[in-house]
C-alpha cells in the first residue's frame, strides 16, 4: 500500500517554512545554543551589552578629549556656536602678537615720517646735521627693541629659548 509521492517530497515530513514560521529556522542556532547552555548564553548576552556600554563610554571620553584639545572648528570658520581647543591657543597668541606688531610698526613708521617732515621744515644747516644722528638713534632703538621682542617670542615657544 504505497502511495505515490510528489517529486521533492521526502515522505510526509513538514518543514518549518510550510508552517509559516520560517524565521524560526533562521534563528535555530541561537535557540539551540540557549537550550544547551542557558547560563553561558545569558552571561554572553549580558557581557555583550556591558562591553558595548564600555565602548560607548570610551568613545565619548576620546571625543571629549579631542574637543578639548582640538576644538570643534578651524579658526577660519565664521560659525559662532563652536569651541576653540587648547591647540588653538598658540595660534591665537601668534595672531594677536602679529597684529599688535603690525600696528606698532605702522605707528613707528608714522612717527618717523612725521619726524622727517618736521626736520625738513627746519632752517637749512640743521637738517643736514641732525638727520644722521636721528637715523642712528632710530636704528639703535629698533635693534634693542627687536632683540628683546625676539627673545620674548622665543621664550614663548617651548624649547626655543636656548636658540639665542
Amino acid at each position: 500500500m504505497s502511495q505515490a509521492q510528489a517529486p521533492g517530497d521526502d515522505g510526509g515530513s513538514t518543514s518549518l517554512g510550510d508552517l509559516g514560521i520560517g524565521w524560526l529556522s533562521d534563528s535555530g542556532d541561537l535557540l539551540q545554543s540557549f537550550a544547551s547552555q542557558p547560563r553561558a548564553f545569558i552571561i554572553g548576552a549580558v557581557l555583550t551589552t556591558v562591553i558595548d556600554g564600555l565602548f560607548d563610554i570610551a568613545i565619548s571620553a576620546v571625543d571629549l578629549v579631542l574637543l578639548i584639545l582640538g576644538g570643534s572648528r578651524p579658526l577660519s570658520s565664521p560659525a559662532t556656536e563652536e569651541f576653540l581647543g587648547v591647540a588653538d591657543v598658540p595660534f591665537l597668541i601668534a595672531r594677536t602678537l602679529i597684529s599688535t606688531g603690525r600696528r606698532v610698526v605702522l605707528t613707528a613708521g608714522g612717527i618717523v615720517t612725521d619726524l622727517a617732515s618736521d626736520l625738513a621744515a627746519l632752517p637749512e644747516p640743521l637738517p643736514a646735521l641732525l638727520a644722521p644722528a636721528i637715523v642712528v638713534a632710530l636704528l639703535v632703538i629698533a635693534r634693542v627693541a627687536g632683540e628683546r621682542l625676539l627673545r620674548i617670542a622665543l621664550d614663548l615657544i617651548p624649547g626655543a629659548g636656548g636658540l639665542l
